[in-house]
């Protein structure tokens, strides 16, 4: 029954008032007493717009302000300066345009965990997801690299699959093509020449494995994407022990490879690919001697080239987690330089802008190696190691959610 209420250029602030007698320009919670409504739409506002009668406005989009005149209608406005007290309309932390953050009002702990029973414990497997379930392959240490587990958000429960067909290895990649999983490349423990030329595919549907078309240029710790139904592999580990600078094509209706263009790429393992509005994006990674890459680069498949993009607020790292959301890619965890230094830092691009923006990491374990995926809009992030490079590794079976509506009221000011 509070509503915000505000004079002149006083702090708004919540009052209980009496809805029944003359009101204006005031933000009631919910309709108290007034015996009127109004339909409201999602993220918008009910006022009084008289003594008896109550009304709606619609949203604010990203950058606009909640301002009121005396008795007028409340309306978003994109201001040229923005007062004391006013409410910013933004989707999250990192969408802040031309605002910089100056503090948080209330913050829910966006980081949680989910259910890991059942789970083995696995670093550097491969994550993808396909319908609506979570699904990862191989890993560290020896006797994870053949596990193939399967999540359920629905039902918090991890349940084993066929690995009848699947080659057991480390540090593969994986990306979903329709109801199918492939998964590519990968590493046994041989040290130099490990890299593996297989590409499986897993039919989640009848919980089967076929082979396809071996990989012309075998490769471990490389990373994949999907674009237009076909999957591109990036870069990983040659077979001579060095950071590779492939770009290779597998079309999934031919079953058969091509070499795209590697002008413009930055030679590296481990890093990060995601598309997005056509374009693939690769980020970070490690180079030769395990120094961690502060490359982040756009490949256009459509045009078979690259352009280099802002890493301008971006953290070199390696064996990070990567995933989109709303339009957004996010990195997460990893490792920082060849003492395998670990961050739990969370950092989101968004292409729109070409530009990189820190997130709370509140609630998230510090690790590398893990994978994530998304469902239901939440980012899961499972596995890992925490004490990488001991020997044997501690691994993990541990699943985190990072879930955006969790985030619930920031302060900002122009800049």
């Amino acid at each position: 029954g509070s509503v915000l209420t505000a004079s002149g250029s006083s702090t708004p602030n919540w009052q209980l008032v009496d809805l029944t007698s003359s009101v204006s320009a005031v933000l009631p919670v919910r309709n108290g007493g007034t015996g009127q409504s109004a339909p409201l739409t999602t993220g918008g506002i009910l006022y009084g717009a008289s003594a008896t009668a109550a009304a709606s406005s619609p949203a604010g989009t990203q950058g606009q302000v909640l301002t009121a005149s005396n008795s007028t209608q409340p309306s978003w406005q994109t201001p040229s300066y923005v007062l004391p007290g006013s409410l910013i309309a933004f989707p999250d932390a990192s969408a802040r345009a031309d605002y910089t953050f100056t503090g948080a009002v209330d913050i829910h702990e966006v980081w949680s965990s989910a259910s890991s029973t059942g789970a083995v414990a696995v670093a550097f497997p491969a994550v993808a997801v396909t319908g609506t379930k979570l699904y990862s392959f191989g890993g560290y240490p020896p006797s994870g690299t053949s596990i193939v587990q399967q999540y359920d958000p629905q039902t918090g429960q991890w349940a084993q699959k066929s690995n009848a067909g699947f080659t057991p290895r480390w540090s593969p990649t994986a990306v979903a093509v329709g109801s199918k999983i492939y998964v590519l490349a990968g590493g046994g423990y041989g040290g130099s020449g490990e890299g593996h030329s297989i590409i499986e595919a897993y039919d989640t549907a009848a919980d089967s494995w076929s082979s396809k078309a071996s990989i012309p240029n075998p490769v471990s710790h490389a990373v994949a994407a999907v674009w237009n139904g076909d999957i591109f592999l990036f870069g990983g580990v040659d077979v001579t022990n060095h950071a590779a600078s492939y770009v290779q094509h597998y079309s999934t209706a031919g079953d058969s490879w091509t070499q795209a263009s590697a002008s413009g790429f930055t030679p590296r393992f481990a890093a990060c690919a995601a598309t997005l509005n056509g374009k693939i994006y690769v980020i970070g990674g490690g180079t030769d001697g395990n120094a961690a890459s502060n490359a982040v680069e756009e490949f256009d498949p459509q045009r078979n080239s690259w352009r280099t993009v802002s890493n301008s607020g971006f953290t070199p790292r390696y064996y990070a987690s990567c995933a989109v959301l709303n339009g957004k890619i996010y990195i997460i965890g990893g490792g920082l330089d060849p003492q395998w230094t670990m961050t739990g830092a969370t950092e989101v691009y968004d292409p729109a802008r070409d530009r990189w923006d820190a997130l709370q990491s509140v609630g998230f374990s510090l690790r590398e190696g893990s994978r994530a995926g998304v469902l239901n809009g939440r980012i899961f992030v499972f596995g890992g190691t925490d004490d990488y490079p001991t020997t044997p590794l501690h691994t993990l079976n541990t699943l985190e959610v990072f879930d955006p509506s969790k985030i619930s009221l920031y302060w900002f000011k122009k800049n």
